[in-house]
């Protein structure tokens, strides 16, 4: 709201960049080094397989290596924090809008 607020005759379109910047530095960057490795290397396989779409835990606990026990513990502390989305049983998805273009920058272990 602000951003249009302060660019009245811009377009939403026009804004996206400036406001996927100020989530990046204001949130998720916040978020993201409040992340354990684990929770980020789910969070990749999320996105490199459906984006914003939601993934069968078991593909993203293939990708990662992570053990169904320890799976759930990471699956829950990450719904916990509100990052991913897990009301459909078996599946994950992001959260958080524009969260996966974020997570493409990032490398994986910064």
């Amino acid at each position: 709201g602000y951003l249009k607020w302060e660019r009245k005759p811009a377009e939403i379109k026009n804004l996206l960049p400036e406001f996927d910047h100020y989530l990046a530095d204001y949130v998720y960057d916040k978020i993201w080094y409040g992340l354990t490795e684990k929770e980020r290397l789910i969070l990749h396989a999320i996105v490199s397989r459906a984006g914003s779409q939601y993934v069968r835990s078991m593909e993203i606990r293939d990708a990662t290596g992570i053990t169904k026990n320890a799976y759930g513990v990471y699956r829950d502390r990450l719904v916990h924090k509100g990052v991913v989305d897990g009301r459909l049983y078996g599946q994950l998805r992001l959260a958080l809008p524009g969260f996966e273009r974020f997570i493409q920058k990032k490398e994986l272990y910064a």
